[in-house]
């Protein structure tokens, strides 16, 4: 569960996350038909750094979670996970909300769920999706054992939904109105714009870089730990002793690869900053 909620508030797929990707009904995913979902499958079980990390990882309430390990799973099963955490996450945040409470004790309303606190975490470093996580929409054509049990749920959730829905067609208003207020500036409001939504690209990467730094000063230390333990224990014959030449090759590939995707930001930096030279 940790390992999807990594994946679904990753740059790559969090913005496609709160536009379309809980609005997809059962019969779309017994069909093949969720093209998101299944990229979000493809994901999941990728060999990538950026999904192995907790955001937290110092919590202790999160102590012993590895989301580094992985299982393959259908769309179908990844959703219904989301479906059940969010859920959850639902309930937690209503509890949260009527007593008052918020910050570090949202894990009193948890019922002692890590993965629920976990997205909680994830929305407050995300700084946005909580009115969306804690939602909990389901579409009209669910299968039986999905929808609540009474006419005056499925109100509730209609409900909620149209309210979501009225929220998105407000906010399309206000950004086609953004557009065609912007066509009528000059180019060098145009520009400004331009260099404004670089910046923030800029800031966001800028985020992945620092993470991905961190995992890799992690990954060094781990490598020195292993190679004086080999160096240690060289003259050993116990059988019992764990693989430490085979973790310390793991660990050095992993090192290339955060490399190699630390380099790929890199030059993406340098893309956008010859970008802002055009603008």
């Amino acid at each position: 569960m940790f390992r999807l909620l990594n994946v679904l508030f990753s740059e790559r797929f969090f913005h496609a996350f709160l536009t379309s990707g809980d609005q997809l009904s059962r019969r779309e995913l017994d069909q093949g038909g969720s093209t998101f979902w299944e990229n979000i499958a493809t994901a999941f079980s990728e060999d990538n750094v950026e999904f192995d990390a907790l955001i937290s990882p110092d919590d202790p309430v999160f102590e012993d979670i590895r989301a580094s390990q992985t299982v393959a799973h259908s769309a179908a099963k990844l959703h219904k996970m989301w479906r059940e955490v969010s859920g959850n996450f639902a309930r937690a945040e209503a509890g949260s909300k009527k007593s008052g409470e918020h910050g570090d004790d949202f894990w009193e309303y948890c019922g002692g769920r890590a993965d629920v606190f976990y997205l909680h975490q994830w929305c407050n470093h995300r700084g946005a999706g909580r009115e969306f996580c804690s939602a909990n929409i389901y579409s009209d054509d669910e299968d039986d054992s999905q929808k609540e049990g009474t006419s005056r749920a499925k109100k509730g959730n209609r409900k909620r939904r149209n309210s979501l829905q009225a929220e998105v067609l407000a906010a399309l208003a206000d950004s086609v109105g953004a557009i065609a207020a912007a066509n009528e500036t000059s180019e060098a409001q145009e520009a400004t714009w331009k260099e404004q939504a670089l910046l923030l690209h800029d800031k966001r990467i800028s985020h992945r870089l620092s993470m991905l730094s961190d995992i890799l000063k992690r990954t060094n230390s781990n490598i020195l730990e292993l190679k004086t333990h080999i160096l240690e224990h060289e003259d050993d014959s116990d059988e019992d002793e764990f693989d430490a030449e085979s973790l310390l090759a793991q660990e050095r590939g992993k090192r290339q690869k955060l490399r190699d995707q630390i380099l790929e930001l890199e030059c993406e930096v340098i893309a956008n900053v010859n970008a802002e030279q055009v603008i």
